[in-house]
Formats: structure tokens, sequence, C-alpha cells
């Protein structure tokens, strides 16, 4: 089945960085399948192989992982002509510096990479795009001036070339997106657990959700700790004689949701006593509230010094997380309102890695809107790891990729690719993902 596409226009992409106007900027709506390629006794893909799986399957792009072999580089050169007679568009996906061994040939420089996919997608003109796995884990390194630097040379040489980065659920919020909106092109997002999931972050990407005012207390990934590294903000607080009581309300986030507990905790001391406490691990990334009494802790004081804090009990090895204060207001004290916005006021104190930042009220103007594929879990490993409660059936995972084309149907993302989807023949998973496909094609609007 040959699919064409339907160009997605995002209405305010255009940064400083080069000129082109929007509408020369497309990404385009796709179903597509990512990985897990068929290869040949000799080591490389097989693109005959491939590209029948993939018209069977009725998807109109694929993502060719460069990591496997060394022959990888070489191989798409070969698979591209064959993709595009059948109407297939391909999207090149690379490793992070996180994860070797790099790519090849052109290792860790993702500036070279940038220029070299560009010259390959002027010869074919259905390379539409790159991606990088794992970006925002390696955001120290892949810096908003340095995909800048990635995006220049790939555009100078073919200014429709889309870059995207992978990202997982809990790192789409805005700090990413204003750090990097103006110089990539769109985001894939990896394994949702719900359809709310998926539009939370749709919404986010679309400037549609106001973010409160906060503090912002973050921990890098591939970064070693030790018990007792924290970041603290403190302020000396006014009891104000006889008020009717004491109290303090805030909201709070971390955007970690896995099961890993023991290590970062979140915490609330008065006068150096914790009187709140929370794990990282688990829940989700939505705020929530904690209304505390503090009148026990206050009787007879004429100050107090409230701190929020986040805390090592165990040191990590690779455990980022990022902690979030907002909407702090305080009954029976002075200042009643002290701003989570701003540093000013604030005792600020750091051990270790942890990083202390500061956001004012930002989101929910319709600024800008990018681009959005999801991606899914494929296997049934990977569901079973990625979807709570999953036992990794074919039904689970047919039932998995309804709820996202449902989503693109609906518009609440752009794109669609499947994490590993074995392409064997007469695999049950497969099968299942291609027969879910092909019912739901009719409504995904994919003419171009």
């Amino acid at each position: 089945m040959m699919l064409s596409l339907l160009v997605f226009s995002p209405i305010a992409l255009v940064g400083p960085l080069w000129a082109q106007r929007a509408e020369e900027r497309p990404v385009t709506r796709i179903v597509a399948d990512y990985d897990a390629e068929l290869r040949g006794a000799d080591g490389h893909v097989d693109t005959q192989l491939m590209i029948q799986q993939l018209k069977a399957l009725g998807v109109n792009c694929y993502f060719w992982l460069i990591w496997h072999a060394k022959t990888d580089w070489e191989d798409l050169q070969t698979f591209l002509p064959a993709a595009q007679q059948a109407g297939i568009d391909v999207w090149v996906y690379l490793c992070p510096p996180s994860e070797p061994p790099p790519s090849e040939p052109f290792g860790l420089d993702f500036v070279r990479w940038g220029e070299e996919i560009a010259r390959l997608s002027i010869k074919h003109d259905n390379l539409r795009a790159w991606v990088i796995d794992d970006f925002y884990a390696n955001h120290a390194t892949l810096t908003p001036e340095y995909v800048g630097q990635m995006q220049r040379a790939a555009k100078s040489v073919n200014p429709k070339l889309h870059f995207l980065p992978l990202m997982y659920y809990h790192e789409i919020h805005y700090g990413f997106v204003e750090a990097y909106r103006e110089v990539i092109d769109g985001v894939v997002v990896a394994y949702p657990t719900s359809r709310e999931e998926l539009v939370r972050a749709g919404r986010v990407l679309r400037d549609e959700i106001p973010a409160p005012a906060r503090c912002v207390m973050s921990y890098p990934w591939e970064q070693p700790s030790a018990p007792g590294d924290m970041a603290t903000i403190s302020r000396t607080l006014a009891v104000k004689p006889g008020a009717a009581g004491y109290r303090l309300s805030l909201q709070q986030r971390d955007l970690f949701t896995a099961a890993t507990e023991g290590y970062h905790v979140k915490q609330i001391l008065l006068d150096d006593q914790v009187i709140w406490e929370e794990d990282v691990a688990g829940g989700d990334i939505e705020w929530h509230r904690v209304d505390l009494d503090l009148t026990p802790a206050v009787a007879g004081k004429q100050t107090v010094t409230l701190a929020l804090r986040a805390y090592d009990k165990k040191g990590v090895s690779n455990f980022g997380v990022e902690v979030e204060w907002a909407d702090l207001t305080l009954e029976g004290f002075d200042p009643s309102e002290p701003s989570l916005g701003q540093a000013e006021g604030w005792e600020k104190s750091t051990q270790g890695a942890w990083q202390l930042t500061w956001h004012p009220t930002t989101g929910g103007h319709h600024r800008f809107r990018l681009p959005y594929v999801v991606m899914p879990a494929g296997t049934p490993q990977d569901l079973r790891k990625r979807l709570p409660g999953s036992q990794g059936t074919p039904e689970e995972l047919a039932q998995h990729v309804e709820m996202i084309l449902e989503a693109m149907a609906a518009g609440e993302c752009e794109g669609f690719v499947t994490y590993c989807l074995p392409k064997t023949p007469n695999n049950p998973y497969f099968e299942a993902v291609r027969d879910i496909i092909q019912r739901m094609l009719p409504r995904l609007d994919l003419a171009r």
C-alpha cells in the first residue's frame, strides 16, 4: 500500500537561528515503525524483506537506527531508494553520548551528522528527519546552543530536513520547551501510559497549559551523588502573635514516575525539623497540593525558618530528577505569600550536583506549536516494563496502539511510531498492530 503525507505547518516554530518561513519547516503526519530491522546471513539489512513487511504493516515512515552494525550507514543508502519506490519516508535515528557505542561513522559529532544526513536527503527526498535518542538525559552536552549548531549545519544544506529529539513523558514540561523550542522542529515522545498523559504532553507542546511561578531543584542524569547531597531554599518568617492559626499550603511535583525509591526525597522543614516528606518514586507528574497545620510547631516563637528541600537519603549513580515547588501561601506569618518564582528573599544552598533555578509564570498563551510523534512500546518485555499492569500480550499492544491512533485521529498528536515491533513474518505482535493500523488508516488523514 502506498501512502502519502499531509504536511503539518507549525504556526510559530521559526527562531533566530535561521530565516526560513514556518511553511518551509514542515513536519509530516506519520504512521511509522522503528528499529528491529531484519538482516540477512551476511549481517546487512535485508532491504527487500523490510520493505515487504513495512508495506504489509501499512506504515508510511520508518525510523532507521544507526547503531547495531558498522554497515548501518551504508545499508541506509541502499534502503532509501527502495523505500521511496514503496512510498515510505525515512527518519535517521542516532544514539546519544550516554548510550555507547556511538553511531558510526561520525560518532558523537552531531554537527557532522546533521550535515551528512542533509546531504543524503538531497539525493533521496524521502529522507525527511533525524532523531537523537534519550535527548534530555544528555542535555548537558546537547545544549540549545549545540543543537543550534547542528541545525545550522543541516539546514544550510537542506532547509527542509527536520530534527526532533526523543523525549519521555516526564520530560515534557515548559523548562524543556522554553529552552529548545526555537532550535527543534518537533518532538518524539516515548511510552505513554494513558490517553490523559498523551493529551497533557500535547497541550504543553501547543502552549495551552499555564505553568505557575516556581522554584525547580534538578539533579542530572549520569552524575553520581553522595548521601546528604541536596538543594535547599529557606527564609525566616515572622510569627504574627494572636493569629487564629498557622498554616502552610503549596503545590509540588516531581518529574519522575518510575518505582525506584529510597534515594531522592522532597522535604519541608521548619527550624531544621522535617515536617513533611515524600519520595520522588511513583506517582505522576501532575501538581499536588500540600496543606500543613503548623500551629503546634510555632507555639511560643517569634520567628521560624521555613525550608523546602530536595535531599538524597542514599547516593545515586545515574538518577536524574526535577522537583518543582509553586503557589506557596501562609496563614499567621509575615510574609504571607513569599514568591517561589524569584530568588529574592530566599537563602539558597546546594551540595553535590543539585541545581536551583527560578521560573516566572509561563505558558498557556498559544505562542508555539511543536509537532508531536508518540512512540509506544512494541515488544512484550517493553509492554510489561512501560505499561502499568500489562501482561505483554498482543491484544494489549493492539489496544494501546488503537488508543494512540484514536488520539492522532482527534488531532492530539501528529504522528505515531512503534518501538521495536517484531517484523518477522507471522509474528502475532506484528499482526495485531497491522490489523489496527489498517482499520484506522481511513481516519488518519495521511493524504498529501
